[in-house]
């Protein structure tokens, strides 16, 4: 009740996700749920990551963001961050992709927990691996989907691991 989907596609999706959240509250196993929120969490990791937008820009008249004058400025210095850097401070936005990160993690560890063999829940705790370099964290991930599962692309994942992790021959036994 009080969940009709209406208003634009955002709104709808927010909806969806604050349905989910219901409903785990009510069944805190219900993996469509869960993977309701995961998904949500990693759309907002993949989109957030390492965005740093510039700040206000010094002018003659003040600062303020002038988005002709910002743009004819980056341009001159588009390849040197120190150029850039003195042009307009950096605001940071990742911190919001760390904390959906961890909510990710956290629908993850319920979602496995429930369904152990469930090759979405791998996917998206692999790309969480994958975008945060945890090369160590994605090897026993794909060790544990093995186990769990015959499905090949845990032997995928492994030799993606393995290889990164420096074992260039683990990494083609897992690939053959």
């Amino acid at each position: 009740e009080g969940y009709g989907l209406t208003g634009p596609r955002w709104m709808r999706h927010e909806q969806i996700a604050d349905a989910a959240q219901a409903l785990l509250r009510l069944a805190p196993a219900d993996t469509p749920a869960l993977r309701v929120l995961t998904d949500d969490a990693l759309w907002t990791v993949l989109t957030w990551r390492d965005r740093v937008e510039p700040g206000a820009v010094p002018h003659e008249y003040g600062d303020f963001v002038s988005p002709a004058e910002l743009r004819a400025r980056m341009a001159r210095s588009r390849f040197d961050l120190h150029d850039r850097h003195a042009l307009s401070p950096w605001l940071d936005r990742s911190s919001r992709a760390r904390r959906a990160g961890e909510d990710a993690s956290g629908y993850l560890n319920r979602w496995l927990a429930v369904d152990p063999t469930a090759v979405r829940a791998y996917e998206a705790a692999m790309t969480l691996a994958v975008v945060g370099e945890a090369w160590d964290g994605a090897l026993a991930l794909a060790r544990r989907f093995q186990a769990a599962s015959d499905d090949p692309r845990a032997d995928l994942y492994a030799g993606l691991a393995l290889y990164r992790t420096s074992d260039p021959a683990g990494a083609e036994a897992a690939f053959d």
